[in-house]
């Protein structure tokens, strides 16, 4: 007959052993499940976020070009505003990323600003420079520069020349001339003061601050997309 204690002992072995097979089994279920969700936010994760923000990011890198033009460098994207707009970047776990974004928007923000002051600046320069500039009619008589080039100075033509060299502002002027002449100037642009060249170099001069300030918004913001651009990298490897 077997021992009372030892069957209790046996039976006390048996629900230990029960328990915790039973908390290794819960524990390892839970732990899977766990790492299910982790894995499926991490894809959510790089889909819906890091590679959107990526992409948008060399869109602002590969158009530094239009530094020398004197243009905006970035219009946010409908997939960029959309990622702000469904609160994607909320999660405690992207607040180190969120604040780059931020940064970034806030750089854009100054970036536009100091754009828009340049922009402004070139178009009141332009006004100033050829109202004092004077050119004579074949009879003799002294112009205005500005009654004889009529073309608005807000066309595009005049800023991306002023933000490019003196070369390409010449060949513009050129144009302008040609168009004053099929549109029966009748000027003598031998005797305009100043030449064609010392126009160019003083508007440069009276935009040249702003024009700073433009250039070094612009490389702030593509210094941000670039610490944006390694932050995703790094973060798309890791959620892989």
């Amino acid at each position: 007959m077997a021992d009372p204690v030892d069957v209790e002992l046996t039976l006390g072995g048996w629900i230990v052993a029960s328990i915790v097979t039973a908390a290794v089994t819960l524990w390892g279920v839970r732990y899977a499940h766990r790492k299910e969700v982790e894995s499926q936010r991490a894809h959510e994760d790089i889909v819906g976020l890091y590679r959107p923000l990526r992409n948008e990011m060399e869109r602002i890198l590969e158009e530094r070009y239009k530094i020398g033009k004197g243009w905006p460098i970035w219009s946010p994207s409908d997939e960029f505003n959309d990622v702000l707009r469904r609160g994607l970047l909320r999660p405690a776990r992207h607040d180190g990323l969120r604040g780059e974004i931020e940064s970034l928007v806030k750089l854009h923000a100054e970036h536009m600003e100091a754009r828009t002051t340049y922009y402004d600046s070139v178009v009141e320069t332009l006004d100033t420079v050829f109202q004092s500039a004077k050119v004579n009619a074949v009879g003799g008589e002294e112009r205005p520069l500005r009654s004889v080039i009529g073309l608005d100075f807000r066309d595009d033509r005049f800023h991306l020349a002023i933000a490019g060299d003196v070369d390409g502002w010449i060949d513009m002027f050129k144009q302008l001339q040609g168009n004053a002449d099929a549109a029966n100037a009748r000027v003598q642009w031998r005797t305009m003061i100043p030449t064609t060249e010392e126009l160019f170099y003083e508007i440069q001069k009276q935009t040249s601050d702003v024009y700073r300030a433009y250039r070094g918004s612009a490389n702030a913001l593509l210094t941000q997309a670039t610490k944006i651009r390694d932050i995703l990298d790094r973060a798309i490897r890791e959620a892989g």
